[in-house]
């Protein structure tokens, strides 16, 4: 099977020849054009190789005394390689291969000089020592690019590549010439134009822009500087008197002006006026042929005015630059990427045994943040209103959002799942609350009967697992009689009158250590107001909650009654219980006054239950067993009666509802 070949999309710089992979002159068909050449160059050529197309030493010299073309230079390289180095693999042997070699190598350090070189002179030269040996370790160094030519083959394939350290190219100094490794030597040309074998860079056809500017600032400096210095007229004589001064009389005062300072004080007679000369404002002369410059300037090596100082377009013109500036870094960045991955890394996994085969991406993919909120736009929009996408893609999406943001999506995932977790353990608790209250209607004794079966048969049977709340509701609904109702109400706060704490909940005293711990962090979410709305409907407050767990705390170690943890959660202000009808409506639940029961019965069963899953964890037990207390359970309870939990799931499935007193117990007791 054939390797898969990348798709590269490419600009104007990146030229076949220098990135051709051919194994052969067969591999193309087209030659290079002859060339018209004095005998010197054919002499170099044969010799050495192919002559620079011009002198890299003048790109030398104007990035030394031109700082502007060297904050380009910069800028252009902050852009486009100030990011990492990105592997992109399935194989993570693979990643992690390339990333510790170019971290034992330091080669994302010469990347930069390298690139620069190529932006200046067209051309920059990366040398790995080692690459073609596998007996020595690789090293990386930028080479100089002033000293390296390449020899091709008439169809434009690279055959050799030499350095040659002779001064004089007129006369080749032959013990001066060195032939190097051209596996080992990494070419990267920008703007390479027809047969030339190398790039022009950018700086070289903007050389005339740049002399323009130098020769505009001088002049401008140059008249400011006289202008600062104050040069003077000095008058001699008048005209109306035929007062006409003699030659000698000039030449005296002209010599005598040579000598002028700020402390020279004159004296002159009426016939003598001086003034100083006025050049008006110089700066406004200059600025439209500078300005046109430094727009000359930007346009040859491609980047925004705004760079530059200058950005004086039409409103929006400083977006489209910067939009054609990005494409122009990316193309920098895939061609300096390509250039690795077929010179450098394809041949290190080849020579380390990972073979020809493998597909994996290099790349500096640095986004800007207008790209990245059109992303973001796009990926939310289509989870908001995701009808016609599959659940697969779905999560696609999801996890490209979380990559554009910088989340760990595996993270993200396992939060989800744990919300889930939770709201189907609260969806079936209200399941089962909603089920005991359709099994207890029609369940209940009729007006007529009532009196006969009013205490246990009510409280035993026909209300078993409902809470205060739901049997107010039901019998506020079944009987119009409101004596029999608040009859009803005083047996139920009657039966939970002195109810130890160890009879409603269990023996707990072995696991008591462990209860206390679950109530101190324990969040309390079934009671606890996360916002102003659930707050409104009847949720507890931050405080309210802290009083609560120190309510708990302290029955759990002094073995309070039931009776007495009501009395306690009764003065912690709480208020009626509302919850959202089907409109959106508020529908009461259950009132203040019977809340601090409701709440003293099904906490305690919670917290036992989670204090015993804590002892078990700790003892490293991992499956725990459903067990019913009830001697007349519900049929919700009933079916989970020896059901075997994984015990890191178990938590929050007990109380399955109000006044449920189910517990856990192991799987092998």
């Amino acid at each position: 099977m054939a390797a898969k070949k990348p798709h590269i999309y490419l600009n104007e710089k990146v030229r076949l020849d220098s990135i051709s992979k051919g194994k052969g002159n067969d591999t193309f068909k087209t030659k290079l054009s002859s060339e018209d050449t004095g005998v010197s160059e054919k002499t170099f050529k044969e010799k050495v190789g192919e002559p620079h197309p011009f002198d890299y030493s003048i790109i030398e010299g104007i990035e030394q005394k031109f700082a502007l073309v060297t904050a380009i230079e910069d800028k252009i390289l902050d852009y486009a390689f100030g990011s990492e180095l990105l592997f992109t693999c399935d194989d993570e042997k693979v990643v992690t291969f390339l990333e510790d070699w170019c971290r034992k190598t330091h080669l994302e350090v010469f990347v930069r000089p390298w690139v620069k070189s190529a932006l200046g002179k067209g051309t920059g030269w990366l040398e790995v020592a080692g690459l073609s040996d596998d007996e020595f370790d690789e090293s990386v160094k930028v080479s100089d690019a002033n000293t390296i030519f390449v020899k091709r083959d008439e169809y434009g394939k690279i055959i050799n590549i030499r350095q040659y350290l002779g001064k004089d190219k007129t006369r080749i100094e032959e013990d001066k010439v060195i032939d190097l490794n051209k596996d080992e030597m990494i070419q990267l040309n920008i703007n390479q134009l027809g047969n030339c074998a190398y790039g022009t860079g950018i700086v070289y056809s903007a050389i005339s822009t740049i002399n323009y500017f130098l020769g505009s600032q001088s002049s401008m400096h140059k008249l400011m500087e006289r202008k600062a210095n104050s040069p003077i007229h000095v008058k001699i004589g008048n005209i109306e008197t035929e007062d006409y001064p003699e030659e000698a009389d000039i030449n005296a005062v002209g010599k005598k002006l040579q000598f002028m300072n700020n402390m020279t004080e004159w004296a002159t007679g009426p016939n003598v006026e001086m003034k100083v000369i006025d050049f008006g404002n110089i700066g406004d002369k200059f600025e439209p042929i500078i300005d046109n410059d430094l727009k000359m300037l930007a346009y040859s090596f491609q980047v925004p005015e705004a760079i530059l100082g200058k950005d004086k377009g039409f409103v929006g013109s400083s977006e489209i630059q910067e939009e054609g500036f990005q494409r122009n870094i990316r193309s920098y960045q895939v061609q300096a990427a390509y250039i690795l991955k077929t010179k450098l890394f394809d041949k290190l996994l080849e020579a380390n045994k990972f073979g020809t085969e493998v597909e994996y991406s290099v790349d500096w993919n640095r986004q800007t943040e207008k790209e990245k909120n059109a992303l973001r736009t796009s990926y939310m929009g289509l989870l908001s209103n995701s009808i016609g996408l599959s659940p697969g893609m779905k999560k696609k999406y999801e996890q490209k959002l979380a990559d554009l943001e910088g989340f760990d999506y595996g993270e993200i995932e396992a939060e989800n799942e744990k919300e889930m977790r939770r709201e189907n353990r609260e969806g079936k608790k209200e399941f089962n609350r909603q089920l005991q209250i359709t099994q207890t209607k029609g369940a209940l004794p009729t007006k007529e009967t009532c009196d006969q079966c009013m205490h246990d048969e009510i409280l035993e049977y026909h209300l078993q697992g409902l809470g205060p709340q739901e049997i107010e509701i039901e019998l506020a609904d079944k009987y119009e009689d409101g004596d029999l109702y608040e009859a009803i109400l005083e047996e139920i706060h009657q039966f939970d009158e002195d109810i130890p704490l160890e009879d409603w909940v269990g023996e707990y005293v072995q696991y008591k250590n462990d209860i206390l711990v679950a109530v101190e962090r324990d969040a309390f979410e079934l009671l606890k107001a996360n916002s102003a709305k659930e707050r409104a409907l009847g949720k507890l407050t931050k405080k309210q909650v802290e009083k609560v767990r120190t309510i708990m705390k302290d029955g759990f170690e002094n073995k309070e009654g039931i009776r007495k943890l009501s009395k306690k959660l009764d003065k912690i202000g709480l208020k009626d219980r509302y919850k959202l009808g089907d409109k959106g409506e508020k529908v009461l639940s259950i009132k203040k006054e019977h809340r601090p029961m409701s709440i003293a019965r099904s906490e305690t069963v919670r917290l036992r239950a989670e204090g015993q899953l804590e002892s078990y964890k700790n003892a490293g037990k991992e499956l725990v067993q459903f067990e019913l207390v009830s001697a007349r359970p519900c049929a919700q309870c009933e079916a989970l009666d020896g059901s075997v939990q994984q015990l890191n799931e178990a938590s929050g499935i007990i109380p399955v509802h109000a006044n449920c007193r189910c517990r856990w117990s192991l799987v092998n007791e």
